[in-house]
């Protein structure tokens, strides 16, 4: 019985090895795999161009014999699997002149370019002097909030975006454009305290319960410590509040 072992990783020094075997078809070869290639090899679908050269390789030779694939534990004292050893490290040695170039994944290529431009977008956005509400709440690229607010209705995601962005329609901002509006807080009926974005996220006293209820404290400091409430609480939050 011949042996030999293979795996994706380490399949390119064993091919010359299996390639020039010599069988007929009565001969029984045993191929030794660690865990891994062997759930690669029996996946329905392949992904890895190295994976797919392993299964044709085996597949060309099973035409010439018997092949009986068989798991061996890593850094165990296998024959096929020192010799697999071996091979690997003789082949860190090759003269890389001489080794066929691999370029880069265009899945790599694609997801570079989004590190590069989320990147530039988060300093550009962290640099700018405008926008003062919506930086605190939401002062960087977050992949889940964003997630959660697409999947809000149109009218919600309307509603929501004016109060996080400061662009709603109350207090000194309804002023400016010569809408009416209250000149304190409706809630708790403060004449010291404007009606601010503020105010209603972080500290109306009249709100105290219903804010501990759906965003987990009674009280905020300030804007940035609602940076990652769920996109949905603080819509049931608003909501509750009566305010929109």
């Amino acid at each position: 019985m011949q042996r030999y072992a293979i795996s994706p990783i380490r399949y390119r020094y064993l091919k010359i090895n299996i390639a020039d075997t010599d069988s007929d078809t009565d001969t029984l070869t045993e191929v030794e795999l660690n865990q891994a290639a062997i759930l690669a090899l029996n996946s329905y679908t392949t992904t890895s161009s190295l994976v797919e050269e392993c299964k044709q390789e085996l597949s060309r030779l099973s035409c010439l014999s018997v092949i009986t694939l068989v798991w061996v534990p890593a850094h165990r004292d296998y024959y096929g699997n020192e010799r697999a050893d071996e091979l690997a490290r003789r082949g860190t040695a090759l003269d890389i002149s001489s080794v066929e170039s691999v370029g880069i994944p265009l899945g790599s290529i694609k997801s570079g370019i989004l590190r590069h431009f989320l990147r530039k977008s988060e300093e550009r956005w962290r640099r700018l002097d405008t926008c003062r509400v919506a930086r605190f709440l939401w002062p960087s690229y977050n992949e889940k909030r964003t997630m959660q607010l697409v999947a809000l209705s149109r009218t919600d995601i309307s509603r929501l975006l004016a109060v996080m962005t400061g662009h709603w329609l109350i207090g000194v901002h309804a002023g400016r454009l010569g809408l009416p509006f209250n000149h304190y807080c409706r809630s708790c009926k403060d004449r010291g305290k404007e009606e601010t974005v503020f105010h209603l996220l972080c500290e109306c006293p009249a709100l105290a319960v219903r804010r501990r209820t759906f965003l987990g404290r009674h009280m905020f400091s300030d804007l940035g410590e609602l940076s990652e409430s769920r996109i949905g609480d603080l819509l049931k939050y608003l909501t509750a509040t009566g305010w929109i």
